[in-house]
């Protein structure tokens, strides 16, 4: 599963990317651990393509890729299950809260993945 998400208006870039290592990731990890088999936050700065050299640099839709990897789908399914339950559910959308803009989360399931070689 892989989540763009955006920091709340009012969050820094280095106030949100401490929140979300120090307090919510952690969290989150204590219920995945041995039942996920990979968890990626990968923190996205603006950039202009190659082509767009010289002209500015819009503020990024997002600030994060948040990746959830497993085996299947099962696997997913029952991890993510366990956040429905009322306690977790509680604690994780009032941390969100406190974190993301949730109006533009966005997530999906990556069905398929595919990679170009480009060693020589």
């Amino acid at each position: 599963m892989i989540a763009l998400l955006k920091r709340r208006p009012g969050l820094t870039r280095e106030e949100f990317v401490t929140h979300y290592e120090s307090i919510h990731a952690p969290w989150g990890t204590n219920y995945q651990k041995g039942k996920m088999d990979r968890y990626f936050r990968r923190y996205l700065i603006p950039h202009n393509h190659p082509c767009d050299a010289g002209t500015q640099t819009q503020e990024a839709q997002y600030d994060v890729v948040t990746e959830h990897w497993c085996k299947d789908r099962e696997q997913y399914e029952s991890t993510m299950g366990q956040f429905r339950a009322p306690a977790l559910a509680s604690w994780a959308i009032e941390d969100e809260l406190r974190l993301f803009d949730r109006t533009k989360t966005l997530h999906f399931i990556v069905e398929q993945e595919c990679e170009s070689d480009l060693s020589e």
